[in-house]
């Protein structure tokens, strides 16, 4: 083949480098893209679970901050009962000192703990490294004239220098577009870096919320056992009786406060179940003999094709409160409906009932806390299970809607999307780990 020689391999090679350098980092770039898209959803995810977990431990220490109204009020009763202390009384008062001082304390480390400095914006734009300063740009661009140059003084009968100026207009043209595509290539990873440290941020900031609400369960359970064993004493009075309650709500706050540090360990693997026939399962067994039991008409509506990446035990305490708090609110001959509607990429679940609707002033607090706008005043504290569940829907990338209305009830909607469990932030963490005060 005499007309492919040593000449048109050289010049071909000359006018070959700068575009095969080029689609190298294109396609670079469009992989730094695709994983800073993946980064965004993960950002977005640990973003709503961290307001979810903050909101929610707000609450909580509020509840426990109040509920040792209820010890005190009973341990001044009993006090007024026996005018002459005894050891028991002795220890009832220094117990209920002790949870006082304690509250006190989880509300002041917990204001040190939640980090409000701390900004969500996810970074939209940033600079771009000069290509200039990049060896992949200098490189290729002497090779490419110094083989051209090389060709050219080697075959300088073969060429003449028309052909000489077209190549070398080419390599600039090739040059330039090296410049721009470096440039986009540059911007592109800079926003991934970028991204990347805020993630890395919002993570380190969640474990140190884990460590906190470890740390706190495990005091208040001890101060509760310890509040336990004055039971008897306080429910011995009529009027101490409210120490029952106290010890009740306390239970209660310390149960979530377990469940929070469980459910908040988002970045770990789950399994794809099928939601649909633990649902049919529980309605059967759980939900519609309870609603039975309080003169309640169940209505099915769960459809075939629901699966999610999501533990049984998560989906528990995702669902169960929800329906559980349904029935409550709920008058005798009413109804309570579940429904379960598989979609391409995400599953809806709706609970609705029949019972007293929210109003329009607390629809607004029903997720954040807002301790003005209190929904259950007569129980002493606030509601848990509503923000129990947006916290388990946003670790699953989900949404949780309320609406409520005297005619078409209260409607609670979970849309949860299919294929976001799954997802796992492998990436070694660049920023140090920082102890909370607790530790």
């Amino acid at each position: 083949m005499d007309f492919i020689n040593q000449f048109h391999i050289q010049i071909w090679i000359a006018l070959g480098i700068l575009p095969v350098i080029s689609l190298i980092i294109l396609l670079q770039q469009l992989a730094n893209a695709k994983k800073h898209k993946q980064l965004i959803a993960y950002y977005s995810k640990f973003i709503s679970t961290r307001q979810a977990t903050n909101d929610l431990i707000e609450v909580i220490i509020y509840n426990i901050y109040n509920c040792k109204n209820f010890f005190i009020h009973a341990r001044d009763i009993v006090k007024s009962f026996q005018k002459s202390p005894d050891n028991q009384q002795q220890s009832l008062d220094q117990a209920v000192n002790d949870f006082n001082n304690l509250s006190i304390q989880l509300d002041k480390d917990n204001k040190m703990s939640v980090d409000r400095s701390y900004t969500n914006d996810i970074p939209k734009h940033a600079p771009s490294d000069s290509p200039f300063k990049s060896i992949w740009f200098w490189l290729p661009v002497l090779v490419s004239y110094s083989l051209l140059l090389f060709v050219n003084y080697k075959y300088n009968g073969a060429n003449n220098g028309i052909m000489l100026a077209v190549f070398f207009v080419v390599i600039l043209l090739e040059i330039i577009i090296l410049y721009f595509t470096l440039n986009n290539f540059n911007r592109i990873k800079r926003l991934k870096q970028y991204t990347e440290d805020q993630l890395l941020t919002i993570i380190n900031l969640l474990d140190i919320r884990r460590i906190f609400v470890k740390d706190s369960a495990q005091k208040l359970t001890q101060q509760y056992n310890q509040l336990r064993t004055y039971e008897q004493l306080c429910n011995s009075i009529p009027q101490a009786k409210e120490y029952l309650k106290g010890l009740e709500i306390l239970k209660r706050n310390i149960a979530v406060l377990e469940q929070t540090y469980r459910v908040s360990d988002i970045n770990v693997a789950t399994p794809l179940i099928a939601v649909g026939s633990l649902l049919q399962k529980a309605v059967k067994e759980k939900y519609n003999p309870e609603a039975k039991s309080q003169n309640l008409k169940f209505i099915n509506n769960i459809q075939p094709g629901l699966s999610l990446y999501i533990s049984q035990e998560k989906l528990s305490l995702l669902i169960d409160p929800l329906i559980q708090n349904a029935i409550n609110s709920s008058q005798p001959d009413q109804s309570v409906t579940i429904k379960g509607i598989p979609k391409s990429n995400k599953i809806e679940l709706e609970i609705i009932d029949q019972g007293n609707s929210i109003t329009e002033k607390d629809l607004p607090s029903i997720f954040r806390f807002d301790p003005k706008h209190i929904t259950t005043p007569e129980a002493g504290y606030i509601s848990l299970s509503l923000r129990l569940a947006r916290l388990i829907v946003s670790t699953l990338g989900g949404e949780i809607k309320v609406s409520s209305s005297q005619k078409a009830g209260t409607i609670i909607k979970l849309i949860i999307p299919k294929t976001r469990g799954q997802n796992i932030i492998t990436t070694t963490p660049k920023i140090s780990k920082v102890t909370t005060p607790l530790s």
